[in-house]
């Protein structure tokens, strides 16, 4: 979702990305017209600020844009696609023009400390929102590129196939995955309930602050799935791949020579 500074909003007289999402407007014009109004050299403010890795990043950018890492059977890359490049270039000029801190820099901190208009990230943020902010803030949906887009990032329980005590496994199972037991997770603020219990999901919205926690469901309805590949090797392709974005975003290379030699170092990290 887009964590925001309201109080930074107000101040500069432009609705808020909650109130251009209740009016349709949340889009990457509105972003980039809000990202320019809220950043202030003078003040060491951005308008805009995200974590320089493949969730808020590079994923999220080629996604919206409707491109993407993977082709349909993420049996291949597509960084390469004219939607991924568009995606990757829409990025680029947030730090070309400098509405967003430097790749390296600690945005989430930042945020905290009043200093960036807007931030990229997903609930596990709000605790710590929450304790460290001395200002009003809430969330909206990520805006829209060319499509809408979202992680959904997921923390699974499983027992193992060879656990020498199924049956208390079991019993564990049942107890953590419970709709109070979710509930009360919820309400700490860092997770989201997996299930549909009417419980567990009153007691996720009723834990504010964000008020606006109906955004991390609508968030749902296209979310896509942490974007692991089926069969190669993760580990080689993300390497390279960041590797690359670094040196996009700092202007060393183009968007386009972003996607083209990302598809062909990476060719390796797909098992045939």
């Amino acid at each position: 979702v887009t964590y925001f500074n309201a109080d930074l909003f107000k101040a500069a007289g432009i609705p808020n990305p909650k109130e251009l999402s209740d009016q349709g407007k949340w889009n990457w014009d509105t972003l980039l017209e809000s990202a320019k109004k809220l950043t202030d050299a003078s003040k060491q403010q951005y308008g805009l600020g995200f974590g320089n890795w493949w969730g808020p990043a590079w994923g999220y950018f080629t996604n919206a844009a409707g491109g993407g890492m993977f082709n349909k059977e993420r049996t291949a890359c597509n960084l390469g696609s004219a939607e991924s490049i568009a995606g990757a270039k829409f990025a680029q000029d947030l730090y070309t023009q400098k509405l967003v801190p430097a790749g390296d820099a600690d945005g989430e901190a930042l945020f905290n400390a009043g200093k960036v208009g807007m931030y990229f990230n997903g609930r596990w943020f709000t605790p710590g929102v929450r304790t460290n902010s001395k200002f009003a803030w809430d969330v909206a949906e990520m805006p829209q590129g060319k499509v809408k887009s979202t992680w959904l990032f997921w923390g699974p329980y499983i027992i193992n196939a060879k656990t020498a005590n199924p049956d208390a496994a079991w019993e564990v199972m049942k107890a953590i995955t419970a709709a109070d037991a979710m509930g009360k997770v919820a309400e700490m603020g860092t997770n989201i309930p997996s299930r549909k219990d009417q419980t567990a999901v009153d007691a996720f919205l009723k834990s504010n602050p964000p008020a606006n926690n109906q955004a991390f469901i609508k968030g749902t309805d296209y979310a896509v799935a942490e974007q692991a590949l089926y069969t190669g090797n993760w580990g080689d392709f993300s390497g390279k791949v960041q590797s690359l974005w670094d040196q996009m975003i700092a202007g060393k290379i183009t968007p386009e020579d972003f996607g083209k030699q990302a598809c062909e170092q990476t060719t390796g990290a797909f098992s045939k």
